[in-house]
């Protein structure tokens, strides 16, 4: 029976994991930290509200929390890549606080960065070379999860890398763009590909990871 906590419950993909995570018998407890609330109910949540941006070191460890799971990067913030770098730090201090066997990060694709000279296919030991500031926040974050490992040796790093998030309740750039009536999305060039992975998907694939004895970096896209 495993206590978890998830970081960031009041995304599309944090409800549904919630949703997974409570009809799971080896689960006895899931902590849920963020600055609202998740839609729904949950019979094992136990929610803490909190400011990401201020320290909440202890919240983990008072409520005895083995795995953490950091969902919370949010592309649609004022400034983004600093209130997500301020976030994370946070979480991880909490981890570790709480000395927690198992870390998952949701990571991103865009730590590979968008380069012409990329390959067709790229795999989780591909360089890490971002093209944009929010890239270089994942790798940021990517490398501050080495760190703690190095505290404790034994721990599980699970890294996770999902292509771009869609769905129904997705709220992201993309999905705020192609909702605006302002706005358009034209190619530049019509080689140019999009990859997505459906935000039910993504909640299933951290579910399993984070249940498993898995340790490494995963890519997470479509099946093409």
């Amino acid at each position: 029976m495993q206590t978890v906590a998830v970081c960031g419950v009041d995304s599309a993909v944090a409800c549904k994991l919630l949703t997974l995570l409570d009809q799971d018998a080896s689960v006895d407890r899931v902590i849920g930290v963020g600055r609202r609330p998740p839609v729904g109910e949950y019979d094992k949540l136990d929610y803490v509200a909190i400011n990401p941006l201020a320290p909440w070191d202890a919240v983990l460890a008072d409520r005895g929390a083995e795995t953490a799971i950091f969902l919370a990067f949010d592309e649609l913030a004022p400034t983004p890549v600093e209130r997500n770098l301020a976030a994370f730090r946070h979480f991880l201090k909490a981890a570790t606080v709480s000395k927690c066997s198992t870390l998952t990060l949701i990571s991103s694709v865009l730590a590979y960065g968008a380069r012409e000279d990329h390959h067709e296919v790229l795999y989780e030991g591909t360089l890490l070379n971002p093209s944009s500031r929010l890239g270089q926040a994942y790798l940021e974050v990517e490398k501050a999860c080495y760190e703690y490992v190095r505290t404790f040796p034994s721990a599980r790093l699970q890294i996770l890398r999902p292509a771009l998030t869609v769905g129904p309740d997705t709220d992201n750039i993309l999905s705020r763009a192609l909702k605006s009536n302002a706005r358009m999305l034209i190619p530049g060039s019509a080689d140019i590909a999009f990859q997505f992975v459906h935000e039910d998907d993504l909640a299933r694939a951290v579910h399993h990871l984070v249940l498993s004895d898995a340790v490494g970096i995963y890519n997470l896209a479509a099946d093409s």
